[in-house]
């Protein structure tokens, strides 16, 4: 079945190649469209298009041999420079995109390509991106406990509140957070380390408690953090 698809796959990229809509690139097994091509496909493809290319990328991403699919998700879902997000998927879909895919993408590039600042924006925008999904889950808290508080009733969680996901999402915040200031480690910005460390190390705490291995780890990088500094 395998071979079968396969083989579909490569006789519609001979037809397409054929007609001139596209030509043989360099990276095995890929075609490249023609700018007027790609043009065209943005002005009529809908949003419905970028969604199938996010759940493809969900199921079947790979970074090594997609990484250039998985940069255009990227470019989908998290708003770099003043270009803004163009998908808004569930909060399930975004945080295993982040961590399945632009979490490794953003280790890749910069241990493959040596792409420091490159990587510190992606990792970045994942953390803009998670706290974007925390909101609702905090405010919805909030406005159920003030309920709770008024009627003296205690708090049930609803089908609006998630809390799975909302552990993941705050676990993956402080994955983030711990990766984002080992980098700064390396890129000798002490300073913006130990602010990112600190916040890991908050939210860590209230997750796992202070004598958790997650927690220690994040404050044996704070303390890298530190003695770098000393002896800059």
């Amino acid at each position: 079945m395998f071979q079968t698809r396969r083989s579909e796959e490569n006789d519609s990229s001979n037809v397409l190649v054929k007609l001139g809509f596209a030509r043989v690139a360099t990276k095995q097994r890929c075609i490249q469209f023609h700018e007027i091509i790609k043009s065209y496909a943005r002005k009529k493809a809908d949003v419905e298009v970028a969604y199938a290319m996010l759940h493809a990328i969900n199921a079947k991403g790979s970074i090594p041999e997609h990484n250039e699919h998985i940069w255009a998700t990227c470019f989908l879902l998290f708003k770099f420079g003043t270009k803004l997000a163009l998908l808004k998927p569930k909060a399930s879909e975004l945080v295993y995109f982040i961590k399945q895919m632009a979490l490794p993408l953003a280790t890749y590039t910069f241990t493959k390509f040596s792409r420091c600042s490159t990587a510190l924006e992606l990792l970045r925008l994942c953390s803009n991106a998670l706290e974007n999904v925390e909101g609702p889950f905090l405010a919805h808290i909030d406005e159920a406990f003030n309920k709770s508080s008024c009627w003296g009733s205690s708090y049930t969680p609803t089908k609006e509140f998630n809390a799975c996901i909302y552990h993941e999402c705050a676990t993956l915040k402080a994955t983030l957070l711990e990766i984002r200031a080992k980098l700064m480690l390396q890129g000798g910005d002490h300073a913006i380390g130990q602010q990112l460390c600190g916040q890991s190390i908050s939210i860590r705490e209230v997750l796992y408690g202070s004598d958790h291995p997650e927690t220690i780890s994040v404050c044996n990088t704070m303390s890298e953090l530190f003695r770098a500094q000393e002896y800059s």
